[in-house]
């Protein structure tokens, strides 16, 4: 029997259709089964955070309205504790009239009746690899930082016992009255001015010469 002849028409075709088209198929079939890597990156809007602390011209300023009636239900709840107790409402606004942000609006009230602890009677030690603080009393807490090691490092720019207007005790509180109850070791040596009371965040102090953390007014409402 005669050999079977190829269509000259198909031949040809396939003569002309680049390389990169003819191996197409086989590269779908190899990475058929490949999953691309998940982005890293949020999705999520991010926030500008305002460092410095507003000046007191901007203490005569109102307090907006509220956008809608949950938030009036929410102060309603609120205000109906107990007498003489601060509630949601005053302290809105005493957020707003220094010009706070307002990382939740209605604020969350503050807890005002804290009970100091004792020491604990057994000694906090600390792991010699993980440099993770134990707590016999309470295991769940683990730093790994000291206090002093986060003050020393700049963690605040320099800015953590800068004088403040506190919307939890509603008054100023000076640089001089915050440090009172710091022990003297932890900050001993250090430039006060830099490094625990500058008005203004300064990313030089910092480890890591970054600016991170957030406002007081975002602290104060949350």
């Amino acid at each position: 029997m005669a050999p079977k002849r190829k269509n000259k028409r198909k031949a040809a075709v396939e003569a002309d259709q680049p390389e990169t088209k003819r191996s197409s198929v086989k590269d779908e079939e190899n990475h058929d089964d490949e999953v691309p890597a998940p982005s890293r990156r949020s999705k999520r809007a991010r926030k500008a955070v305002n460092y410095k602390e507003p000046t007191e011209s901007l203490a005569g300023l109102k307090a907006p309205a509220l956008e809608d009636e949950a938030s009036e239900e929410a102060f309603a709840e609120e205000e109906e504790g107990e007498e003489g107790s601060l509630t949601v409402r005053e302290y809105r606004s005493r957020l707003v009239k220094h010009d706070k942000e307002l990382y939740k609006d209605p604020p969350v009230l503050p807890i005002l009746n804290v009970e100091i602890l004792p020491p604990c009677e057994e000694p906090v030690t600390r792991h010699a690899k993980t440099r993770v603080f134990m707590f016999p009393d309470h295991p769940e807490f683990r730093p790994n930082l000291s206090p002093e090691e986060v003050l020393r490092r700049g963690s605040f720019g320099g800015t953590y016992f800068r004088p403040i207007h506190s919307a939890v005790v509603g008054r100023r509180i000076a640089s001089s009255e915050a440090l009172q109850c710091m022990p003297a070791e932890w900050i001993a040596g250090l430039d006060k001015k830099r490094f625990l009371t500058s008005l203004d965040y300064d990313t030089s102090v910092n480890t890591y010469g970054v600016k991170c953390g957030g406002s007081l007014g975002m602290w104060e409402s949350r």
